[in-house]
């Protein structure tokens, strides 16, 4: 059976055993016993995945700088795809703000998952909400030297902590970036032993994520359980619709702006290519 049929098999499982356990009506501290045996699945599964993160960004941009080898070429290559990044990004950007103001997903939310999940993330939440007043109040000169980070190692232990006042994961790609025009510089065979070493890397990590992947159908279920047991069938519908919303706004990046810029940039047709 195929990854992703496990996968919606265990998406059907979570919800309709969800479903069954809060029908029952079981009492407060049966519910808590079950939550406290099936909440870690979800968890580990989530973990696995974040832990290889940092590593396959690391080891895949230092390799693909080494790869290209000419640090001009580099230089012309990074000048078009900064570029790229900026407009396409831009785009995006006011694809989903355009279909969030259009479709406002989240007023199908109801009273009582609303409370529920004020609650839950009240902590993530207003950490956030002061990360965000913080970066307000920051200079496009701040920004900039945030991205540089002091400490690598610092910002790959804290790059999804919300109270990191470092550049995260945009800093660690930078590191990245350094490290592989600077491997480039010094040839083939000083950075050698450093070169064979992040390619071993990049190899273990998608081996830790092909690993992470065989439990999926198990922790999507247990994370969808847990949902639809502390907040109802109601927010399934809402998160459809979301998913739905946010697939719309993919095939208009895919089709439209992609299409758009093959067509005026490459000559080429989009359904052919």
């Amino acid at each position: 059976m195929k990854l992703h049929t496990k996968i919606f098999i265990g998406m059907l499982s979570g919800i309709i055993l969800g479903l069954i356990v809060k029908q029952l009506n079981l009492p407060a501290e049966t519910l808590s016993l079950i939550t406290a045996w099936v909440e870690p699945v979800g968890k580990i599964f989530m973990n696995m995945i974040f832990m290889t993160v940092i590593p396959l960004i690391l080891s895949a941009l230092v390799l693909g700088v080494v790869e290209i080898g000419d640090l001009n070429k580099l230089g012309r290559m990074g000048s078009i795809l900064v570029k790229y990044t900026l407009i396409v990004s831009f785009i995006a950007v006011m694809i989903g703000v355009g279909l969030v103001n259009v479709f406002n997903p989240g007023k199908k939310i109801s009273p009582e998952t609303k409370e529920y999940l004020v609650q839950e993330y009240r902590t993530e939440a207003s950490n956030a909400q002061n990360y965000s007043d913080e970066n307000k109040k920051k200079s496009i000169g701040d920004i900039i030297v945030n991205i540089i980070p002091k400490n690598p190692i610092h910002e790959m232990g804290h790059a999804f902590d919300v109270n990191n006042s470092g550049g995260g994961l945009i800093s660690i790609m930078f590191f990245a970036l350094i490290l592989g025009i600077a491997m480039t510089a010094v040839g083939p065979e000083k950075a050698g032993p450093v070169l064979k070493f992040l390619e071993s890397l990049y190899d273990i990590v998608l081996v830790i994520i092909g690993y992470a992947m065989k439990m999926a159908p198990y922790g999507v279920a247990a994370l969808l359980f847990n949902m639809v047991l502390n907040v109802g069938a109601d927010f399934l519908i809402t998160l459809a619709w979301y998913v739905g919303i946010v697939i719309l706004g993919l095939a208009i990046k895919k089709f439209v702006v992609y299409g758009i810029i093959l067509k005026k940039k490459k000559k080429k047709n989009p359904w052919q290519f």
